[in-house]
């Protein structure tokens, strides 16, 4: 997979989305999106923010990682 990643949202979702399908990581898209639209909401006022539970944006963010560290970690074949 090369996916150039520019400095937006939709560049950023696709990346998202080809890591989920080529490596398997966690499908953070939908999450990214709903961030985007907060994101938006709170700058501009709008859009309706989506209802996101910190603690559960929190455990995503996390899981995330520590897939992303699993996939990079040197000795799993990916060095």
């Amino acid at each position: 997979m090369t996916c150039q990643v520019k400095k937006n949202h939709p560049s950023r979702v696709k990346a998202a989305e080809e890591l989920h399908e080529h490596h398997q990581l966690p499908d953070v898209a939908e999450l990214l999106g709903d961030l985007n639209e907060t994101r938006k909401s709170e700058a501009y006022g709008d859009v309706e923010a989506p209802e996101l539970n910190a603690e559960d944006v929190v455990t995503a963010i996390q899981d995330y990682v520590s897939e992303v560290e699993k996939l990079l970690a040197p000795g799993e074949g990916n060095d």
